[in-house]
């Protein structure tokens, strides 16, 4: 396995002279905007930002079940969707410690710890999900004692892929310790994020395993090699969901001839998450696999859609491209997103007007939700949406 110091080498040799990058940019500089420069939204303030926050969060408590879990105890997904929840309404600004209702559903996380470290319930198969969120949300509720902590972190370092001969070296896939062979760029964002809020350098070796499968996940030919790698104005710097794509079965004819695999294809939630885990990694904002990777969501964005999925699943993830949108680019302490054209767009403020003009009163009163019509990733569940929507405003309350 290569150091992070021998790829940030090898990439800087490809690229240098630097006019390798500068065309790269411009050509992707020539793609066409999805947003109009005429359109203008309300500037975005505290007191808007807050008001969302109190409904979405408002809606998420009137769903909590007596066990503490949101949503029906036995429902499907019922431990990941209440770490995820969980993690929002103790993401800054949070809910006092002291809200019983906060209180409980920490509870029904801890009592949820598996001996491995792990947080999920097997026959889910979401054990990477669920302990990254669940880790996420007892350390950001300062409610994670050190032997947890470490169970939990052992459990996430243990996931990850560490066949040197595969493309998903370094990353971590849903299904947790078990002889990890596959991963996404969604689990391994969320994992690395969860290790470094609680505590884990981005020197560690955990972390820095993880770079190339993150080269690996991008359409960069400077640092990755797999033939499926396209350098076109639209695709080039984009980041992908899985760069070692199987193929695939007909579940109605078990003896037909394996479906082969889709080429990998870039799209806007996973060049965020592409972004935000070089972030993660210690990768200098300057570094050309960043600076495509921005490059890359500028050339695209739009706040209507999740940009580069094919036709007809333009809306998949959209609130998940919310979340990761502001997540990535408050980090990097980013306000704005200039645009090929030049021009400036306060993603706070476009991002806000779209999830006021989206969102829907609880039907009791108590708050309000978000939901996708697009079922994929399960944005159909509210839960699930209205988590997102809840971290994506209190991304935006930063710096307000």
């Amino acid at each position: 396995m290569l150091s992070h110091v021998t790829h940030v080498t090898h990439l800087t040799h490809l690229s240098h002279p630097s006019h390798v990058v500068r065309a790269c940019a411009l050509l992707i500089v020539a793609t066409t905007c999805l947003v109009a420069e005429s359109a203008s939204v309300p500037p975005v303030t505290a007191a808007a930002v807050d008001g969302l926050i109190a409904q979405g969060q408002d809606w998420l408590l009137a769903q909590q079940d007596p066990s503490g879990s949101f949503g029906k105890a036995d429902a499907k997904m019922a431990l990941g969707i209440t770490a995820l929840v969980t993690a929002a309404l103790t993401q800054d600004p949070s809910l006092p410690s002291s809200d019983a209702r906060l209180a409980k559903a920490i509870a029904y996380l801890r009592a949820h710890q598996r001996p491995d470290g792990g947080f999920y319930l097997p026959e889910e198969g979401l054990a990477v999900y669920g302990t990254a969120m669940a880790l996420t949300a007892l350390v950001q509720a300062q409610a994670a004692d050190p032997a947890t902590l470490a169970k939990a972190q052992a459990f996430l370092r243990a996931a990850q892929v560490s066949d040197p001969a595969s493309p998903s070296a370094g990353g971590i896939g849903y299904g947790g310790p078990t002889s990890p062979t596959h991963a996404d760029l969604s689990n391994t964002h969320m994992a690395l994020r969860a290790l470094r809020l609680s505590g884990v350098p981005a020197s560690d070796p955990v972390i820095q395993k993880a770079i190339p499968f993150l080269e690996h996940c991008q359409e960069l030919s400077a640092v990755n090699h797999l033939p499926w790698v396209d350098m076109s104005p639209a695709s080039a710097g984009g980041g992908v969901y899985n760069p070692d794509p199987q193929p695939r079965h007909n579940p109605a004819d078990p003896t037909a001839a394996p479906i082969p695999p889709a080429k990998p294809s870039a799209y806007g939630s996973m060049t965020f998450a592409l972004y935000d885990g070089y972030q993660q990694a210690g990768v200098a904002p300057a570094d050309p696999r960043a600076t495509q990777a921005l490059a890359w969501v500028a050339s695209h964005y739009t706040i209507t859609e999740n940009p580069g999925r094919a036709a007809g699943k333009n809306l998949d993830g959209l609130y998940y491209y919310y979340w990761m949108m502001a997540e990535t680019l408050t980090s990097a302490g980013q306000t704005s997103i200039t645009l090929p054209s030049g021009q400036r767009r306060d993603w706070r403020a476009d991002i806000l007007s779209e999830l006021t003009t989206r969102e829907h009163l609880g039907t009791d009163g108590t708050g309000a939700y978000w939901i996708n019509g697009a079922k994929m990733w399960s944005e159909t569940n509210p839960l699930i949406v209205t988590s997102y929507v809840v971290q994506t405003l209190k991304c935006l309350r930063h710096g307000l």
